[in-house]
């Protein structure tokens, strides 16, 4: 049964993966690394999952990650400068977004 599906491409993993990379990008805002990670979790190969994750415009991803951590800093203020930093941080790290990008963006706007 589910050999006659897949070769009626009901069940598609390609397709799965796209839809889901979208999905969590355009209505969650989710980081290119909780996407993958969750992909893993189901066991979809990563050779479908980069496709769809690359195809997600790097301006786009910048700006959402931008808008994310400034909504963040707002609900933070009065709080110790550092622990904004580890609190900003640990809350894109937990959104999917990669480290290197939120560091720069937090030394960009906390100098």
């Amino acid at each position: 049964m589910l050999e006659r599906l897949r070769e009626e491409n009901f069940l598609n993993d390609a397709r799965y993966a796209r839809a889901f990379v979208n999905d969590k990008w355009k209505l969650d805002h989710w980081g290119k690394r909780k996407i993958r990670h969750q992909l893993f979790l189901k066991n979809i190969d990563d050779s479908l999952v980069f496709p769809p994750l690359n195809a997600i415009d790097e301006e786009e991803y910048r700006t959402e990650l931008a808008a994310q951590l400034s909504r963040k800093e707002k609900e933070l203020e009065g709080d110790d400068k550092n622990q904004i930093t580890t609190k900003l941080f640990n809350f894109a790290v937990s959104r999917g977004f990669e480290e290197e990008l939120i560091m720069k963006w937090i030394q960009t706007k906390r100098k």
